[in-house]
């Protein structure tokens, strides 16, 4: 989820940690100066292993202990100790793999360690082995704790963040049912008394409610969640993009004959729906703009909105009523409102288009599953 900050282990920590184990070994170096080409060896392999460690630790980690063992099985003075390089490896496994791979890291590591005191070429005695496990225990623990913390820390963003998508969604649902169907109906009203009184007062109250209606649906296009980069659900996304796209390309239709007006689609949840829906919607949305640019007369205005939540999906539309049919045309899904009627209501749904006060309204309600 994008809203969510990265682990407490950014990388300019890890980066830090490394330079200085860099550092540690290279103090090392100074005071244990390999000799022989093979102590050159293997100290210039266990430099490699620093600067692989932030990018390949379980790598670094097994290859350093089994380098380790290969330095005690053939005795090689004058090397530098590589205990910070697996006390690193180790905190970044216990940081980022799961339980047992750190647990099976600590158990090659006490293999390790029995196997240097067994060894006759060892140095180590069997005194200093319990002192070591500890050591290493200690770093697991760490890096697991802090790999604790980081996830409940982004258990307790990830419940805020869903509190407030609830809380916007709470929001976009009462700004739209008591808000966008009152300033809907003013708009309705005024436009019916422009055409019987022809006052100008009734144009300032219709372009008022229009303007109110229009920066509430800014509101709510602001509060939809599906506006959110964060979104996770891919599929979902690319059925939205699908009905807006259907909406963009008529809505430039209608522009193109003079007609003012867009669709708004407000998404509400997350709401995925199956291919014959989404087919369903898509033909009722070619069909709704096919009967604007058929019978809208010239230069009138539509309204038309879409509102997606995890019950249904709401189709309204609405445009003047012409005193005669005009043939715009547009590409039509190739079934009427008849058709689209019967399939709505076969899905349990329910389609109503009529004339009302001179204009034509359009409601369809599609169920979907959760």
């Amino acid at each position: 989820m994008s809203n969510i900050p990265r682990p407490l282990m950014r990388h300019h920590v890890i980066v830090c940690i490394t330079v200085l184990t860099l550092l540690l070994y290279c103090w090392e170096w100074v005071w244990c100066t390999p000799k022989t080409y093979y102590s050159l060896a293997i100290a210039l392999c266990q430099l490699v292993l620093i600067i692989l460690a932030p990018c390949f630790p379980e790598f670094v980690f097994f290859a350093n202990e089994t380098l380790g063992v290969f330095v005690i099985a053939i005795p090689i003075a004058n090397t530098p100790s590589g205990i910070f390089i697996s006390l690193l490896a180790l905190g970044l496994i216990a940081y980022r793999q799961r339980t047992s791979i750190v647990i099976a890291a600590l158990l090659w590591n006490c293999a390790t360690q029995i196997f240097a005191v067994l060894s006759p070429y060892s140095r180590v005695h069997w005194l200093n082995v319990p002192s070591f496990i500890v050591i290493y225990l200690l770093i697991a623990l760490l890096g697991r704790s802090l790999r604790w913390i980081s996830n409940r820390f982004e258990q307790q963003l990830q419940y805020q963040f869903h509190e407030q998508q609830q809380r916007n969604t709470y929001l976009e649902q009462r700004i739209h049912d008591s808000v966008t169907g009152e300033l809907s109906f003013i708009a309705r009203l005024a436009q019916q008394q422009i055409r019987s009184v022809d006052g100008t007062e009734w144009r300032q109250v219709r372009d008022s409610a229009r303007e109110a209606l229009r920066q509430v649906r800014q509101v709510i296009d602001t509060l939809d969640q599906t506006d959110k980069s964060g979104d996770d659900n891919p599929t979902a996304v690319g059925q939205l993009d699908h009905i807006r796209s259907v909406m963009l390309q008529g809505d430039q239709a209608a522009h193109a004959v003079n007609m003012h007006g867009r669709g708004l689609l407000h998404v509400i949840g997350n709401c995925p729906l199956k291919q014959k829906q989404e087919q369903l919607i898509i033909d009722m949305l070619n069909e709704v703009y096919a009967n604007i640019l058929r019978h809208a007369p010239d230069g009138s205005s539509f309204e038309l909105s879409v509102l997606m939540d995890l019950d249904a999906v709401q189709i309204t539309q609405l445009n003047p009523m012409p005193e005669q049919d005009t043939g715009n045309g547009m590409p039509r899904s190739g079934r009427g409102l008849a058709n689209l009627r019967k399939r709505v209501e076969h899905v349990g749904g329910r389609l109503i288009a009529r004339p009302e006060n001179g204009d034509w309204t359009f409601y369809a309600v599609i169920p979907v599953s959760a």
